[in-house]
């Protein structure tokens, strides 16, 4: 894309990074992110949430919480995006404690769990054997 002369903006490079992370090619998505970073484009939530989506998704949880408590540090604001999104992919990876944090914290949060934040943790629960769990979410 530079070679050409376009200069890619932030959203161009979150569909990009977005792109590499779905196809498993997360190292390329990790490199476009840092040149993203190292040509002065700020991250946002999308970009962090891409990139922490795909940090879970190849096994890299304890990155992705760490890049949660940066985003925060920066004074960048979780979306329900962000906390869906993680609870999600916690509970693909098989993270059920984390799960349940990420929604306690998304309840204490101003943001309103949507009718997906209950249906990803009562399918969960649900499939753990934790029925009346569900029921009393």
């Amino acid at each position: 894309m530079l070679c050409k002369g376009f200069r890619p903006n932030e959203h161009v490079y979150n569909v990009l990074i977005d792109g590499y992370l779905k196809k498993n090619m997360f190292e390329d998505g990790l490199k476009l992110y840092e040149e993203m970073r190292d040509r002065g484009i700020s991250e946002s939530i999308l970009s962090y949430n891409s990139m922490m989506v795909g940090m879970c998704l190849h096994g890299k949880v304890d990155k992705a919480c760490s890049l949660f408590i940066e985003i925060r540090k920066k004074g960048i604001h979780p979306n329900l995006v962000t906390y869906n999104s993680l609870i999600e992919v916690f509970i693909k990876v098989g993270k059920t404690e984390e799960d349940m944090d990420m929604f306690h914290e998304l309840v204490k949060s101003d943001l309103q769990p949507s009718t997906s934040s209950y249906t990803l943790l009562m399918k969960a629960l649900c499939d753990g054997g934790k029925v009346s769990n569900a029921v009393e979410l």
